[in-house]
């Protein structure tokens, strides 16, 4: 990962942290606006793929709710609807498939599409198996599936436990803020000095 990645996630990580002592208000924008730039700074191009997917739960998450006796059709075309992406870049992007006269496999795979799709996914299920009562605003979607952190590598997560997760009012002092800093330190000397000249031996 280039280093400007790695600062701009220490740096929303931060952010995140020290708005909770008197910008609450402003959280949840400032981690969306990180977890764009993020985005934007690794696979532009994609940028659309994530908002796509936010929208298809805004839309169809309500109607799970609401229409108990289609529920399942609604969550059967909303998992469609999410998928069709990741189908698309995975699975269907060579000539042999789409019967094309050029290969599409020069097209970049959107970074973490597996894993926010799936992400996405499991949303609309929690709300059709009632483990989620009520459906979130579009900017929590957003910011359920582009959450920087976590996009790459994942886990997968569920809306409830990562809702709890950033409105929880954690702590901070000085020896955990010096512990964090002291992390991401050692973090980056090992990328710089470690993996960055490994990596052409072992790729």
């Amino acid at each position: 990962m280039p280093s400007i990645e790695y600062l701009l996630i220490s740096l929303g990580i931060t952010a995140h942290f020290v708005m909770k002592w008197g910008w609450s208000q402003v959280r949840l924008p400032a981690l969306i606006g990180f977890s764009i730039s993020f985005y934007t700074l690794s696979s532009p191009i994609n940028l659309w793929i994530p908002f796509y997917c936010s929208l298809v739960c805004h839309f169809v998450g309500p109607r799970i709710i609401t229409k108990k006796t289609i529920s399942k059709c609604w969550l059967l075309s909303g998992v469609v609807l999410i998928a069709l992406p990741l189908i698309f870049f995975k699975y269907l992007g060579r000539s042999h498939i789409l019967l094309l006269p050029y290969s599409l496999e020069m097209l970049t795979l959107p970074l973490g599409i597996s894993f926010f799709t799936f992400q996405a996914i499991s949303y609309l299920i929690d709300l059709s198996r009632g483990q989620l009562t009520k459906c979130h605003s579009l900017s929590h979607l957003i910011l359920y599936i582009l959450y920087f952190p976590k996009i790459i590598a994942g886990p997968i997560e569920r809306q409830n436990s990562f809702s709890k997760q950033i409105q929880l009012n954690t702590d901070i002092n000085y020896t955990k803020f010096r512990s964090g800093l002291w992390l991401i330190a050692v973090g980056l000397f090992k990328k710089k000095a470690l993996a960055d000249r490994f990596f052409p031996v072992v790729d």
